[in-house]
């Protein structure tokens, strides 16, 4: 049986990484607002007839920093954590039919299905790693599916799919 590859972790990178780089970019914008007003109070004194410069710089750059942190926490670190257990031999290998497949109504909600004793939910706009595409955007799993993947947990790391056979396409 020969299997086309679908989703591979380490070829697809990081998904949704770029959300600690906007929190990085908006804790840049911040921090140079909070430098000028800084330099504009030393120039000129709120008592020399000048109002106090704005504290929004001050609380943007807190909490941007915070959202990078949290945001690099789900997407980075997790990412590294799931390539680190492939190349430690933690991740599981899985060979079977799918089976009680549920499509995502509406693109908010979770897809599912099983394969052998296995359960798999994953829904779009979730920030957590690994296959995540909906039967809805195009994602090939469907019920009767022969497929083989690696997994941790609830992450999909690779996703092959069995290439139907001569006699199955006639």
């Amino acid at each position: 049986m020969q299997f086309d590859l679908i989703y591979d972790i380490r070829a697809e990178g990081c998904r949704d990484g770029f959300l600690a780089v906007y929190g990085i970019a908006l804790m840049l914008v911040c921090a140079v607002a909070w430098m000028r007003n800084r330099r504009l109070r030393g120039l000129h004194p709120p008592t020399a007839g000048w109002p106090e410069p704005p504290g929004w710089p001050r609380w943007g750059f807190a909490f941007f920093g915070v959202y990078t942190l949290v945001a690099f926490t789900a997407t980075w670190a997790q990412y590294w954590n799931l390539r680190r257990d492939i190349s430690e031999g933690r991740a599981e290998s899985l060979e079977g039919n799918v089976t009680a497949f549920q499509p995502a109504p509406t693109y908010k909600e979770t897809e599912s299905f099983r394969v052998g004793d296995q359960e798999f939910s994953y829904m779009r706009l979730e920030t957590s790693q690994g296959f995540h595409t909906l039967a809805a955007d195009g994602g090939p799993i469907r019920d009767g599916l022969h497929v083989r993947m690696l997994y941790v947990g609830n992450h999909i790391l690779r996703l092959e799919v069995a290439r139907p056979t001569e006699s199955a396409r006639n």
